[in-house]
């Protein structure tokens, strides 16, 4: 026993002396038995270890001792969560634990390998370690501290590593994009960034990295808000005007940017990622390189398929030049409208425009389609291009640039020739729908085309606005003409042709058209004697008040088809009534009023300027003539007109009808209410003032006012013998009647009527009277609608 003591004090005297036995090879005392190392944690000691070295790490973390805090974790904790100089002061955002804190559970989960669940004894909080011996440091260290966090109901554990080795990751590729270095930039980035950020020119390359170094300032990746899963994380920080979303992705056991958006507050309509824009620029750039090389079949591939078929692939590209490839400048805008980018590239005397779409949304087929599109398009190709002139403030686009001219001079060539096939096929759904489809084929040649150049034809200029292109030719005999096209599914329509007029003012084809053809079908159907067709080009109240009322066209205005066919000289044209005037050398101007009923222009007026300076107008001529015969013809069931001569009863001198019509016929002929009136003191004293009407008209068998050869002897403006004469009075017993706010008035007065014996009027010997000033006092009382 005693040696056993002395030899217990002499070892821990050698050992703390250090002694070593002479001769020996080894030490007596085997001092790696003293070490931690020797011991393991949770099985040998009751936790002591792991208690020990968390207990390290907390007051590191409390005392806010740095030296201490590397000492106490692992190898792998400090490259990965302390790899920067600064890197201490961002631990604070992880909120690690700096009170002491108790081991409550401990487990192995692999050799050198331990997971510690301590517990705060003051709030209950409980974190999780993973304590492992660290090879190169040769100790017992903190290898990760798992932090639990519990969010809408949903728990999630992340590593305080792999979050701080996410934002210096963040932060050092923010340095890596500031310094603007290619090779470095490129190796901070995922493969799928990478690959479209390689294709780019230099100079795109650098101009992308500035978009998003301007809004970067060191210190604003301090505090930032990550979400972060095992295989990727996103993560969003200030920015100088709005704020930065970075997408990162793990690969090759390291943190990658797969992605990174600036996005400003004043701004809805951002062109999106880095992603989305390196992919457009590098569509931008290989266009434009093919373009400036004229290579047709990369051409092809960069373009939609309409804007190559229908134009690149017929036009002269080296009429028009573009920016070089390798041209990016300062000021370059990437926009995004409704979903679509467009980049615009300016430089001293014009700013090109490019608009971009995708495969998919070109191929569509309808809009339900369009409107469905990736997050991140794929691919994106050239849908048009477009040059805004600084100086002059034009513009004009390739898609037109190279068609527009040709199908406007084909449109031109075919109304020359009056080619209705093609002058559908080059028109405009708003020109076809108005003119030519609701024209017959057979009336086409009638069409007057006065005022329209024609001949060979020199571009002067084009303008686009939208999708509106305006060229401005001239013709080998000095006229100007504007051509509109509008672009309907990608192909370049005529929608007008503008032109100026005999009087100067600015004329429309299609205006001109649509109101042309109806006078032509009319002038058709009146030569044709076609009172069906007649009255189916003509106004509501033209058929009331006229046609109703004929059987058959009046014959004496045989000359009227040949001045409707008259050029157009002058158009006014209002939403619900216009006027044209017809005229050609020596001949009167024919002024033809069109009313608009529904979505069809139909005639309502025909009238011409005769010598004395008087408009003699069809409608309302034909109308008066009407109206006097159903006042002085008894037939047909039209009670007789009487003159009421008693000036004491009334003093007025009134023609009035009485009685009814057994069948009413046209729209003067109104059925009267109540039985036939009696013969009064009134009628026994009334005049009887029918007369010959021999040389007006003739009513047949069913009460019908007919024109028949000796119905008019006297020349009116419209026939062919007497067009331009002026309309000589005519010679009745009645006064020239009279028209005011639609009623028919006759002038009349009572010393004009014989003696109350009841005898007939002499109609060859008429008593000539003063007119009537105010005729609304002297009405005739008709049934009218």
């Amino acid at each position: 026993m005693i040696r056993s003591k002395h030899l217990r004090i002499f070892v821990m005297l050698a050992s703390s002396v250090g002694l070593t036995m002479t001769g020996c090879t080894s030490s007596l005392l085997n001092t790696a038995m003293l070490k931690t190392s020797s011991f393991k944690p949770a099985i040998l000691d009751g936790h002591g270890t792991e208690q020990r070295v968390i207990t390290l790490f907390t007051d590191a973390i409390g005392e806010n001792n740095e030296p201490a805090l590397r000492r106490i974790v692992s190898t792998r904790f400090e490259q990965k969560a302390l790899r920067a100089k600064d890197s201490f002061k961002d631990l604070e955002i992880l909120n690690l634990p700096k009170s002491k804190l108790e081991v409550v559970e401990s487990k192995e989960l692999e050799d050198n390998k331990y997971e510690a669940v301590a517990k705060d004894e003051k709030t209950g909080t409980k974190y999780q370690f993973i304590i492992v011996r660290d090879v190169e440091k040769k100790r017992w260290a903190v290898d990760d501290v798992m932090l639990r966090q519990q969010k809408k109901g949903t728990r999630a554990t992340k590593s305080s590593v792999e979050v701080m080795d996410l934002l210096l990751t963040i932060r050092e590729f923010l340095d890596t994009w500031e310094n603007a270095d290619r090779s470095a930039v490129l190796q901070a980035v995922s493969t799928e960034l990478r690959t479209p950020l390689e294709k780019l020119p230099e100079p795109w390359l650098q101009q992308l990295i500035a978009r998003v170094s301007s809004e970067y300032e060191t210190g604003m990746a301090r505090r930032p808000e990550a979400q972060m899963n095992e295989s990727d994380a996103i993560v969003k920080m200030p920015s100088k005007n709005g704020f930065l979303i970075l997408n990162v992705a793990r690969e090759d056991e390291q943190w990658l940017v797969s992605n990174i958006e600036v996005r400003l507050r004043k701004s809805d309509d951002h062109p999106g990622s880095i992603l989305r824009q390196a992919r457009a620029m590098n569509a931008v750039t290989s266009f434009l390189g093919a373009y400036s090389a004229q290579d047709q079949i990369q051409l092809q591939k960069y373009a939609e398929d309409k804007f190559y078929k229908n134009s690149l692939s017929i036009g002269d590209l080296s009429m028009i030049p573009l920016p070089s490839p390798d041209h990016a400048p300062d000021d370059f805008e990437i926009q995004s409208f409704a979903g679509q980018l467009t980049v615009m590239i300016p430089d001293q005397e014009n700013v090109v425009r490019v608009d971009l779409t995708t495969p998919e949304v070109a191929n569509a087929k309808d809009d339900r389609k369009r409107a469905i599109s990736s997050a991140i398009e794929s691919e994106f190709i050239i849908a048009d291009v477009t040059i805004y002139d600084r100086q002059s403030h034009q513009q004009q686009n390739l898609r037109s640039a190279f068609t527009a001219p040709a199908r406007a001079m084909l449109f031109l060539s075919a109304l020359q020739t009056r080619d209705l096939p093609m002058l559908k096929q080059t028109s405009a759904t708003s020109l076809s729908e108005s003119v030519w489809n609701k024209m017959d084929p057979a009336l086409l040649g009638f069409l007057p085309l006065t005022g329209i150049p024609t001949g060979e034809m020199t571009l002067q200029s084009s303008r686009v606005q939208g999708a509106v292109t305006e060229l401005e030719f001239l013709s080998s005999s000095g006229q100007l003409c504007n051509v509109l096209l509008r672009d309907e599914n990608g192909s370049l329509k005529v929608e007008d042709v503008q032109y100026p007029d005999s009087f100067a003012m600015i004329a429309s084809l299609r205006t001109q058209m649509t109101l042309t053809v109806p006078v032509i079908e009319l002038a058709q159907a009146w030569e044709s004697g076609n009172l069906d067709s007649v009255k189916r080009t003509s106004s509501l109240e033209f058929n009331r008040l006229v046609w109703s009322n004929l059987t058959s066209l009046p014959p004496q205005f045989d000359g009227l088809p040949d001045l409707l066919r008259m050029p157009v000289q002058k158009t006014k044209s209002g939403e619900q009534r216009s006027v044209l005037e017809l005229s050609t050398p020596g001949q009167p101007s024919v002024m033809v009023s069109l009313l608009k009923e529904n979505t069809a222009w139909v005639v309502d007026e025909i009238s011409m300027r005769q010598a004395d300076g008087t408009n003699f107008e069809l409608r309302k001529s034909l109308r008066r003539d009407i109206a006097q015969q159903f006042l002085v013809d008894p037939s047909g069931g039209i009670q007789q007109a009487h003159f009421d001569g008693e000036p004491a009863k009334n003093g007025s001198g009134v023609v009035r009808a009485g009685g009814f019509s057994e069948a009413p016929r046209g729209n003067l002929t109104v059925q009267s209410y109540g039985k036939p009136a009696a013969k009064s003191a009134m009628s026994s004293q009334a005049i009887d003032m029918t007369e010959d009407l021999s040389a007006m008209g003739k009513r047949d068998e069913t009460g019908t006012l007919r024109f028949g050869p000796a119905a008019l002897t006297q020349e009116n403006p419209f026939s062919g013998a007497a067009a331009g004469k002026p309309l000589p009075a005519r010679d009745h017993a009645l006064a020239p009647a009279e028209e005011h706010d639609g009623v028919v008035y006759f002038k009349a007065d009572s010393a004009s009527k014989t003696k109350t014996d009841g005898h007939r009027m002499n109609s060859a010997s008429p008593q000539r009277h003063a007119p009537i000033m105010d005729p609304s006092q002297h009405p005739i009382e008709i049934p009218m609608e």
